[in-house]
Formats: C-alpha cells, sequence, structure tokens
C-alpha cells in the first residue's frame, strides 16, 4: 500500500494537479480559469512542469491562494508528472486537468465533491469532456467502449480518461499511483483495472464537464505517437486480460497502428521494445479476476477494446 500521509480537515480537501509541457499560453487559459473556479474554496493547485527549459513560471501562479511550482528536470511524461503531483499533493480527493483543458461549468468543484460523496467506495470520477473548437464531445473522450451511451447520462463505467478526472486518495494509497513507462497514453487504462481489481468503482459523471482546446503544442510526433498508443495497449493486455481477451486486444491494436498510420509505424519497434518489457516485467501480469470481467460485461463494456 502507498502511504500518501493523512488529508486532516485542516488541510485542503481538493487538490488540482496540472502537468504542462511546452504549451505556456494554453497554459495560462487553463490556470485563469481555475482561479476563478477555486476562489475561497478549500483547494490547492499543484503546477509540474516538465519543461526543464529553464523559465520561471512562478508567476502563473499568481492569484491562487494555496499553490505549489514542481519544476523537473526533464520531461517526465504525463504519467509520471502526474505522479510528482500525487506525492506533494495534501487532498482528500486528487483532480487533474490536461493543460490545454478547462472546466466548462462554474460549480465543477462542488460537482466532484458530489459525486464522491455519493458511495465512499467510489475511487475514480470521468468527466464529461467536449471540443473547444467544435462544442461537441469526441468518442475518444467518453469512458466507455459503448459510444452509442448517451453523453449526458450518468453511469458506472470501467475506465476512466486522463484529460479530466478525480481520484480517491484512499484508493490511490490502495492500488498505486501511474505506472512511469506509460509516458504517453493509456495509463489511465492501467490504473483503472487496477481500482477495479481492488473492488473501487469508477463513475461517469457529466455533471462536471471540461472544454478540451487541442493545442498541438508539446504532443509527441504522431508516428511515434501511434507507436506508443500500440504498446501501451500490448502492456496492458499483458498485465490485466485474461489469454483471449490479452490476445483479442493485441491483434486488434497491432492491426489499428497500421490504419492510424496507413502502414506507416514501426510494428517491429513495438513489439521489440514489448517483449523486452514484459520479459523484465513478468510478475506485472496479474488477470483481471472472473468477477471484474462479469462486471465490465453487465456494464456493457469490453475489456479489450
Amino acid at each position: 500500500m502507498l502511504l500518501l500521509g493523512p488529508a486532516p480537515a485542516s488541510l485542503p480537501l481538493c487538490s488540482f494537479v496540472v502537468v504542462t509541457y511546452r504549451r505556456d499560453e494554453a497554459l495560462r487559459r487553463t490556470l485563469a480559469d481555475l482561479r476563478s473556479q477555486l476562489v475561497g474554496r478549500s483547494a490547492e493547485l499543484i503546477l509540474v512542469d516538465n519543461n526543464a527549459d529553464g523559465v520561471d513560471r512562478v508567476g502563473m501562479l499568481e492569484g491562487f491562494e494555496r499553490s505549489t511550482l514542481l519544476r523537473q528536470a526533464e520531461n517526465l511524461g504525463v504519467a509520471e508528472g502526474r505522479n510528482v503531483g500525487i506525492w506533494r499533493s495534501r487532498g482528500r480527493f486528487l483532480v487533474f486537468l490536461d493543460d490545454d483543458a478547462s472546466f466548462a461549468v462554474p460549480d465543477a468543484m462542488d460537482a466532484v465533491e458530489a459525486a464522491f460523496g455519493e458511495d465512499p467506495a467510489i475511487g475514480a470520477v470521468a468527466f464529461r469532456s467536449f471540443d473547444a473548437a467544435t462544442g461537441v464531445g469526441d468518442p475518444a473522450e467518453f469512458p466507455h467502449t459503448d459510444k452509442r451511451l448517451p453523453e449526458d447520462g450518468p453511469i458506472d463505467t470501467f475506465r476512466f480518461i486522463g484529460v479530466g478526472h478525480a481520484l480517491r486518495r484512499d484508493a490511490v494509497e490502495q492500488v498505486g499511483t501511474y505506472r512511469p513507462e506509460f509516458f504517453y497514453s493509456m495509463e489511465e487504462f492501467d490504473l483503472s483495472y487496477r481500482l477495479l481489481s481492488h473492488g473501487w468503482r469508477i463513475v461517469y459523471r457529466p455533471a462536471v464537464v471540461v472544454a478540451h482546446r487541442r493545442d498541438p503544442a508539446g504532443r509527441v510526433p504522431s508516428p511515434r505517437k501511434v507507436e506508443m498508443s500500440v504498446l501501451n495497449k500490448l502492456r496492458i493486455a499483458f498485465m490485466h486480460l485474461p489469454p483471449r481477451h490479452a490476445m483479442l486486444c493485441a491483434a486488434a491494436w497491432l492491426c489499428r497502428g497500421f490504419a492510424m498510420r496507413r502502414g506507416v509505424y514501426r510494428v517491429d519497434r513495438v513489439l521489440a521494445e514489448f517483449v523486452a518489457w514484459a520479459f523484465r516485467n513478468h510478475e506485472l501480469r496479474r488477470p483481471l479476476q472472473p468477477r471484474v470481467m462479469r462486471r465490465i460485461h453487465e456494464m456493457g463494456g469490453v475489456a479489450w477494446r
């Protein structure tokens, strides 16, 4: 069990963690919107600066009643960047926003608190998100494999999306933080399966709405992005899925890599990286128990997708 330390009533109820990399303009907008949300609230902001460029961004925190800037010596990636924020956090609930995303409702913190207040077994809250340019939700950011489900309906689900989500501190202490090898993509699916394996609920609550501005700066170059997504999906299949589901997942995502890049991606490199990683980390294979697989099926989900 990971011990993050107590979060008594004298400490902030919510810790808001933002990891940033090469998106100063987008970050200013995100922080300006967040600043207005947190005035007078029992909350703290933790900004994890992955830029490692020598620029002092402490001025961006002006106006926050409680804030911390954590400068990193290198780009740690999104998963380890969030972990740095988690380890420094003090709140009972941990709220995460991408640096190009903002809450689209004025009472987001109230909605987060209300969601966790429904049931102490809720370990994660998935937020509703939409493309800020079009005003339309992206199916890839809907936290369920059945994209026909209504975006405005609250549901129990089996995953959350990183752009905007919240975690219960007690749940993170039990299941652990994000795995650092998920430098980019799929890190939330790994954590989701660990939460489910330990009996925690994951809920989607559309009352918490995030506008995603999709700033292209700071993103992994496209060919490598595809390779990292496929590699990480193979890792998830290896760690969490029963044999048949793992094989389906691997086959589907290796083929999807070709579709996303029209054949222009190094499948040999992906497989080599995966095999080397799996050999070093064979002890991580802990397939989801039948009860968890049944629960995902009852939710209408497909674990290998």
